[in-house]
């Protein structure tokens, strides 16, 4: 079962925004907002503020994604992971049409709000998943900040405990996996990322895309390992950032997290796959 509207009410709210700072720390939104580049043409394609300063307004020509700081949920565009991700949204609004699509590890919901924004597909719907269900709720009022339609065709949440290979998440267009890649190689986590995804058409092509981050530049062998018998990696859109290259990441955690990378790949016809997954999902 997801995670409904009505199921979020004011009392858990603000229990949530007085555990938040000590919770996530400096993954917060900074005060003059975080600017999503297009890495190709380093045009401003989106920008983030944090809802204690800014409203939408409608006649603004950038994408503005707006995200309730005061609530748990990871992810706020100045960690290099999602600011890959979300530079890799950016490249897709050009070039791709996305119907569904899945943010596994979804946090504040900035990742599929943002998608939402930028017009991925028509009628694009979003999934979250994450393991703590302080941060389904934080999704659920962040997406309705922006007026969003909330049913189960526009939005659906789920807790990781929820999710099984190929149930409730399947044939996705495209899917954000931003985890440390200890949880990502697991084999059951193998199975339950792949059987999301859209399978290929008879000729092989076309299959659901994924985008990893939440990994080091040289973890990404052990990445490709994991998955390369269903998922052909496409290496033009490997990318590698630094702290010191992502907006406000130095100023909001007061260090130097380090390099990052992202991975994308699209799934291939994989020889023996249901058994495969079948074996992954009990590991």
């Amino acid at each position: 079962m997801g995670v409904t509207k009505a199921s979020v009410n004011e009392a858990a709210l603000n229990s949530l925004r007085s555990s938040s700072d000590e919770l996530f720390g400096g993954d917060t939104v900074p005060e003059n907002g975080v600017e999503i580049l297009n890495l190709t043409t380093n045009e401003l394609a989106a920008r983030i503020l944090t809802t204690k300063t800014a409203r939408i307004t409608e006649t603004s020509a950038i994408p503005t994604i707006l995200i309730d700081t005061s609530l748990p949920g990871w992810g706020s565009g100045v960690h290099p992971t999602t600011f890959l991700c979300l530079s890799y949204l950016v490249s897709l609004a050009s070039t791709s049409s996305v119907k569904k699509l899945t943010d596994y590890g979804c946090g504040s919901g900035v990742l599929g709000i943002t998608a939402k924004h930028l017009q991925l597909g028509p009628d694009l719907k979003v999934i979250g998943v994450d393991i703590e269900s302080e941060a389904l709720s934080a999704t659920r009022t962040n997406w309705d900040e922006h007026n969003f339609p909330s049913s189960p065709d526009s939005l659906e949440l789920f807790h990781a405990r929820e999710v099984i290979p190929g149930y409730p998440i399947s044939d996705q267009d495209l899917l954000l996996a931003n985890i440390l890649i200890g949880a990502l190689c697991r084999p059951s986590m193998v199975a339950v990322l792949v059987s999301a995804l859209k399978v290929p058409d008879l000729n092989g092509e076309n299959g659901g895309l994924i985008c990893f981050s939440g990994i080091r530049p040289d973890e990404k062998d052990s990445l490709e390992e994991a998955y390369g018998k269903y998922i052909e990696f496409d290496d033009s859109q490997y990318v590698a950032l630094s702290a010191s290259k992502t907006p406000g990441s130095l100023q909001n955690y007061g260090f130097d997290v380090g390099d990052w990378c992202r991975v994308v790949g699209r799934r291939k016809v994989g020889k023996d796959f249901s058994a495969d997954m079948s074996e992954a999902a009990i590991q």
